[in-house]
């Protein structure tokens, strides 16, 4: 989409801010494909990959600079395996694939990220199951999220941290 008039967080040529104003022109390039298939009978996968190009258009401050805070590839995938009708295990992953901009006029960037959770669960009775989760195997150091500003700092705290290794025991009852 081309759109007029975004409202943004910008500061003018000389640095001032200018704070919530409408930028002249961006454009929103994107796609997203998803697939979710039952490979055997008993492994179920799914990945959705999205790609998303979004651009100032001919800004006199930031000419065709990306728009912060939006990855540029990000790609997710989930497989589930059932051992037996009552035990399952299942991982995900979670990538970011390359660098994304925390400004908007891309000077600073959120590196990318790769992160893998594990689960299982058994089920107990048809109303009573007991699951564990180990979340971020591999305790990765990533920004999860950012501030997105129009111009960042070298000093100034936009990373937004992702957690960091989880483990989870529960159990679960339907009634």
């Amino acid at each position: 989409s081309w759109v007029e008039d975004e409202l943004l967080s910008l500061r003018d040529s000389s640095g001032a801010s200018l704070g919530a104003v409408n930028a002249n022109k961006t454009r929103h390039f994107g796609i997203e494909l998803g697939l979710k298939a039952q490979l055997t009978s008993r492994l179920e996968g799914r990945v959705v990959y999205t790609f998303q190009d979004f651009r100032f258009r001919d800004d006199p401050v930031r000419g065709n600079n990306r728009l912060a805070g939006a990855p540029r590839h990000w790609f997710y995938a989930s497989a589930d395996y059932s051992f037996y009708q009552s035990w399952t295990v299942g991982a995900n992953i979670r990538w970011m694939m390359s660098k994304t901009p925390v400004d908007n006029m891309n000077t600073i960037f959120n590196d990318a990220y790769f992160v893998l959770d594990l689960r299982t669960e058994c089920e107990i009775t048809e109303s009573i199951s007991l699951f564990g989760e180990i979340t971020n195997v591999f305790d990765e150091n990533y920004a999860s999220s950012t501030l997105i500003v129009d111009q960042a700092r070298p000093d100034q705290a936009v990373y937004l941290p992702g957690d960091g290794r989880g483990l989870f025991v529960g159990a679960r009852w339907l009634f």
